[in-house]
């Protein structure tokens, strides 16, 4: 309990600070983005050309879901569609993953309903989740510039205007991944073993996942960039490219199970239980 409303304050405080750990400078068609600083020879990747400079460090021509190439064409269209239109969009989207939640939710009741002991054995399984949260909070700091390219800039959608830059937004969502995932695994490795955590600690699992689903939730914004404006993470997907339709389409339907389950997870926390 404490430590949820210690961590609640903490993101509240970070989106209301100004401060910035760094600043991602958005390439132009002469001034480029660089993404590395390890000596690299000329390649060609599926989404464009990589060049490096005289000093090893990497730039890239304006190529689609890059730097400046986040402003061409993205396969959505979206980000060609005026600033108003956007921008409904992206809200739309945001209360869809609520409501989908919702309606998830709704359906994994209804299966507990039907199917109890087998529900509660798959349940267990859930805190699963936590590992990967941890590993995709390092990808943060790993992946570092590839996670700002799909940082939202200011003035995306014509309402994006959250202080801060792209790598302290970047970095604190690491920060805030890496200690969900761990809560959340400690919590559900106790509860599947029947062991009786410290005080302290006793709120883990459902305080973990009540992070995740918020952080989750949060981070779409992200993931929607990547719809609207064709962004990608150019290391992790130097050979992919940009993301087709379909692709987006089921990671939101993933999302909103994921964001499901972290609610069924941590519902149970009293602050919440009392709410609900």
């Amino acid at each position: 309990m404490a430590v949820l409303r210690i961590l609640l304050v903490a993101l509240l405080s970070i989106f209301s600070g100004v401060t910035a750990f760094r600043t991602l400078q958005p390439p132009t068609v002469s001034t480029v983005q660089t993404f590395s600083k390890k000596p690299a020879t000329t390649s060609v990747g599926s989404f464009g050309r990589i060049i490096p400079t005289y000093n090893g460090i990497l730039k890239s021509e304006s190529t689609p879901g890059i730097g400046e190439g986040r402003n061409l064409p993205a396969p959505s269209g979206v980000n060609q569609m005026p600033e108003p239109t956007q921008a409904a969009i992206v809200l739309g989207l945001m209360a869809s993953l609520v409501a989908g939640t919702a309606v998830c939710s709704a359906g994994l009741d209804a299966i507990s309903a039907t199917f109890p002991v087998a529900f509660s054995v798959w349940q267990k399984s859930w805190p699963l989740l936590g590992p990967g949260f941890v590993l995709a909070g390092v990808s943060h700091f790993t992946l570092h510039d590839d996670f700002c390219n799909i940082y939202p800039p200011k003035g995306t959608w014509g309402f994006w205007y959250l202080p801060g830059s792209p790598s302290f937004h970047v970095n604190w969502t690491g920060i805030v991944e890496i200690v969900g995932g761990l809560m959340l695994s400690i919590g559900g490795i106790a509860n599947a073993f029947n062991v009786s955590l410290p005080t302290a600690m006793s709120l883990f699992l459902p305080d973990g996942a009540l992070i995740l689903c918020a952080l989750t939730y949060v981070v779409s914004f992200a993931n929607i960039y990547m719809y609207t404006h064709g962004a990608i993470l150019p290391e992790a997907m130097k050979e992919a490219g940009e993301v087709p339709i379909a692709g987006h389409v089921i990671r939101f339907i993933l999302q909103i199970f994921l964001l499901a389950l972290y609610w069924q997870m941590g519902r149970s926390e009293p602050l919440i239980a009392s709410l609900l």
